[in-house]
């Protein structure tokens, strides 16, 4: 599928068969970067874009979780990360998705505005505060899901102290932003246009963030499929990623404070 290109610069213009009376051709400035005139990438292109975030986002965390559920080592057997140190490597990871997520977005060409990045406002917070309560209602209606046997997690380091805790404000509101860009930002945005479907994008980028938390078990793969449908359909009824990464941001930490 191809976006619809932008019409000849001949279209409404005073030109006339023989070229009389047509305008002449601007002379750029010397050192000036000359934009190209059409900018709207293609069906390829975008599949090509889609790749590579999913590449430096998804990708990795998918293959980390096959591991981990396919690792013979005990739980128990592995020592835990330090707090911070384990909040340091998630701050860096989730950095460097968020910033290869909005450079994509922003040499493409399009409006911040489409991919639900339009400024924050004050009403973000209490409306992500919000979506926390209804990601709460809505799993609480999800029956018990069987673990299968599947091993899952390891020894659990909670935060201590003051700046501990600070790192984990910090920790969650990157990550959660940083999973919000990707899997309901960007993707929905992308995918409902090369799918010709929203319905069809929602259910494809729940899938990605589900298999994302697969390190978790089929318990936390359910909880997160059922988590991005419900956030996926709330994103394109907003159409503004800053309420659902609040609203995912004190998700996350509700669980690490319950956890610990």
């Amino acid at each position: 599928m191809h976006y619809a290109p932008e019409p000849p610069d001949h279209i409404g213009s005073s030109h006339t068969a023989d070229g009389e009376g047509a305008a002449p051709a601007p002379v750029p400035t010397p050192g000036a970067v000359v934009e190209p005139a059409n900018r709207v990438p293609t069906g390829r292109a975008v599949w090509w874009e889609v790749a590579a975030v999913m590449a430096v986002s998804t990708v990795p965390a998918m293959t980390g979780g096959l591991v981990s559920l396919c690792d013979p080592v005990p739980p128990a057997a592995v020592p835990p990360l330090p707090y911070w140190l384990g909040s340091v490597y998630l701050v860096v990871i989730s950095g460097c998705t968020i910033l290869v997520t909005l450079y994509l977005i922003g040499r493409s060409g399009e409006s911040w505005e489409r991919f639900g990045l339009a400024p924050p406002r004050v009403l973000d917070a209490p409306l992500g505060a919000f979506l926390l309560v209804v990601a709460l209602v809505v799993w609480s209606r999800v029956p018990p899901i069987p673990d299968f046997g599947v091993r899952t997690g390891g020894q659990f380091v909670g935060p201590h102290g003051p700046g501990e805790y600070a790192l984990m404000v910090v920790k969650y509101a990157l990550a959660g932003f940083a999973e919000e860009l990707v899997t309901r930002a960007y993707l929905l945005t992308r995918l409902t246009v090369l799918l010709r479907s929203r319905a069809e994008a929602v259910l494809f980028a729940a899938l990605v963030f589900a298999a994302c938390h697969a390190y978790q078990g089929p318990v936390g793969v359910v909880h997160s499929f059922v988590f991005g449908v419900t956030y996926g359909v709330i994103f394109l009824a907003l159409g503004r990623v800053w309420p659902l990464a609040v609203g995912h941001a004190l998700y996350n930490i509700r669980l690490e404070i319950l956890a610990g």
